[in-house]
Order: C-alpha cells, then sequence, then structure tokens
C-alpha cells in the first residue's frame, strides 16, 4: 500500500484550509488505494477536516495527525528552526518509508532548509512542495538586502535536488516559473477548491443598494480600492464598498478611507468571512500583473456565485478562458471605475443573471475531482 504523508508546516486556523482540503481530495482521488496522513496545527486540521465533509468519498482514507509550530518574526531565526523543524519532521516521517511527501505551503526560507537537508540526509522519496504567495518575491528584491540568501528568488535558483517537484497552480504561474526557474520540477495542477454554497438564489429584480468588495487578505491594492470608492460614492448613492476579509499592512487607516465599509485589519473567522461575501453583488479583484499567485479570492468569488470586475491580468483572463462570462474585464483602474459607474447608473439584471448561471455551471472545472481527473499521478504507479 502506498503510504503518502501531506504536511502543512506554516498555516494555522483558517489559512489555506479550503486549499488543504481540496488539495487532500484531489491526492485522494488520485491515489485510492493509499494510505494519506494529513499532519498540521490542530485548530487548521479540524477546519480542514469539516471542509472535507463536502467530499466524503475522497476522505475515508485520510488520517489527522496535529503537530505545533510558531514562527519567529526574524527571517534568519526562522530559518535556523524552520530547518531543526522539518529535519526532525522527516526523520519521523521516511522511517515510515513513504511513498511521497508533499508540503501544501512552503516559506521561502524553508525551501532552502530543505534543499541543504536533502544533500546530507539519505533518501530516495519524492517530495512535492506547493509554493502560493512567496512566488510574488520574485519581482522584486527586499529593501532587507541580509535577507536576500533566504529569500524565493535565491532559494529557487542554482542546481535543485530532482527528486522535488513543485507545483504551480495555475497555466500563467507555470509558463512564467518554467521560464525563470528551469532548473527546478514544476508541475501544473489547477488549483483545486471545495465549493460549499451549490444552490443560490438568484433576485429578479435590481438591488436598491449594489455592493462591491475586494476579497481575502487585501494589500498592495487597497488605496486604490479606496479611491475608486471615494470617486464613485461622491457620485452615486446606491453604491457601497467593503472587504470581504480583512486588510493587510494597510497604510491608510481606516478613518482615512471612509467611502469604504467593515475594514478590519486581522484576519476573519470562516463565518464572518461567509457573511460578508453572501451580501455583495461584485467583487473587484485589483491584482498586479508582475505577482505570481494563484489567489483563491477568484475562487471564493465563484464559491458563492459572485460576478467580478477585473483588472486584467494572466490570472483573471485564464478564468475567463475556462469558463466564459463571470464579469467584466477592465484594462486599467480608470477602467473598472467606469464599469462600476456603469452598473450604478443602470443594474444589467439579465446579464447578472446569466453570469450567476455560468459561474454556477462552470466553476465545477476547479472540483478536486475534475481537477484529479485532469491530472496525471504526481508519482509513477
Amino acid at each position: 500500500m502506498e503510504r503518502i504523508f501531506v504536511i502543512e508546516p506554516q498555516c494555522r486556523g483558517f489559512e489555506h484550509a479550503r486549499f488543504n482540503a481540496a488539495f487532500l481530495a484531489v491526492i485522494s482521488y488520485l491515489y485510492p488505494g493509499a494510505s494519506i496522513e494529513f499532519i498540521s496545527e490542530q485548530n487548521h486540521q479540524e477546519i480542514v477536516r469539516g471542509m472535507l465533509l463536502h467530499e466524503r468519498s475522497a476522505s475515508r482514507a485520510i488520517k489527522f495527525v496535529p503537530i505545533s509550530y510558531r514562527w519567529p518574526a526574524s527571517e534568519w531565526l526562522r530559518y535556523i528552526r524552520e530547518k531543526q523543524f522539518i529535519r526532525e519532521l522527516l526523520v519521523s516521517v521516511f522511517r515510515e518509508q513513504p511513498s511521497m511527501v508533499v508540503l501544501s505551503s512552503v516559506s521561502a526560507s524553508m525551501i532552502r532548509a530543505l534543499r541543504k537537508l536533502l544533500q546530507i540526509m539519505p533518501h530516495q522519496v519524492d517530495i512535492l512542495i506547493v509554493p502560493h504567495g512567496i512566488l510574488s518575491g520574485m519581482t522584486c528584491l527586499s529593501k532587507r538586502f541580509w535577507n536576500w540568501p533566504i529569500d524565493i528568488r535565491h532559494s529557487l535558483a542554482g542546481p535543485f535536488p530532482s527528486k522535488i517537484r513543485a507545483v504551480a497552480l495555475s497555466k500563467p504561474i507555470f509558463n512564467a516559473m518554467t521560464q525563470i526557474c528551469s532548473q527546478v520540477n514544476w508541475l501544473l495542477i489547477n488549483h483545486p477548491y471545495i465549493f460549499d454554497a451549490p444552490q443560490l438564489s438568484i433576485s429578479i429584480t435590481p438591488p436598491e443598494i449594489i455592493s462591491f468588495a475586494m476579497f481575502g487578505a487585501v494589500r498592495s491594492r487597497f488605496e486604490s480600492f479606496c479611491g475608486i470608492a471615494s470617486r464613485v460614492r461622491s457620485r452615486w448613492t446606491n453604491v457601497e464598498f467593503s472587504i470581504v476579509g480583512h486588510v493587510k499592512k494597510a497604510k491608510r487607516k481606516q478613518s482615512e478611507c471612509t467611502s469604504v465599509k467593515s475594514i478590519i485589519y486581522k484576519p476573519v473567522s470562516y463565518a464572518e468571512y461567509a457573511v460578508r461575501a453572501a451580501k455583495i453583488h461584485y467583487m473587484v479583484w485589483l491584482s498586479d500583473s508582475g505577482q505570481y499567485v494563484a489567489s483563491t479570492r477568484i475562487l471564493d468569488a465563484l464559491n458563492y456565485a459572485k460576478p467580478g470586475i477585473y483588472l486584467r491580468d494572466p490570472l483573471s483572463e485564464e478564468f475567463f478562458q475556462k469558463l466564459g462570462d463571470i464579469g467584466y474585464l477592465c484594462e486599467d483602474i480608470e477602467d473598472v471605475e467606469n464599469t462600476i459607474v456603469q452598473i450604478a447608473r443602470q443594474f444589467p439584471i439579465v446579464r447578472y443573471r446569466q453570469q450567476v448561471a455560468n459561474i454556477l455551471s462552470k466553476r465545477t472545472e476547479f472540483s478536486p475531482a475534475t481537477v484529479a481527473a485532469a491530472t496525471k499521478r504526481f508519482i509513477p504507479s
């Protein structure tokens, strides 16, 4: 029997829980006879377990093993502790003679630590790593030059262990990474997602107040969103702007962005996230095209059947190519604002209903069963 160990070495609570649940389901579908162990922080584990209830056929063989970890803010101190942590964990896991080890998220410093360890540890095990937001660091160097040796650019540079494969969760990321980091063995997998809101009613009449929101952990484009909200609300009273999620490292204080409601500066619970998402009509996507990140924010919007107003980038283009009309593709911030104004002037109820119906019928492209069916096994039989 194949034994697969899936390790979540950094996320706690709700963070990446939906991805981990969906990815575990994909692995379970790909290896139906395998024994799968999920090793993670206990609270995170319970949330993942709950989400897997939507994929009962895939979750039966999964064993949950809790561990504890907490990382320091200092990058170098974190690297030292991560190296010790991953060494002890791998030694323990390798004793069980696994067929494959999966790190469902990694920091840049953890990749460096893993590479160093594999040079001295005897191993014949395939290791799969899933880099998420850290890939956005490929486009810029930190101002803290003393951290450069353990940033993502340097952690992926140079000869890379052949036993390590890295997952790219979208085609734009895969295309970019295979050019920038061709020495790394990249594996393309559609970002899996467990949709938990399959039945939604579609309003027949236009809403009195049209709500627009950014999803997830909002960072660099928060000020742009505030600017749009301020300008549009100065002319239109039938619109409101909010955040589904929280603002991360905001440069503005809440009092300085009065045009956006419900601003919170720390992560909200899954229940609160769901309540906020259900209330809005359009998701606003202002991602930077240079970021190689397969954000779950778009999938979150699809989960609640919300059309989007998207600033065009490779990721949003890929979603439109796969799913068709799920909102509006805009060329720049001005185009985003003009689209919102047009919707405020006359709510496009017929097209809105069509967009919602389209989302509900086609989003299964990202369900674990569909992703598994389109994905080759990570390791040979």
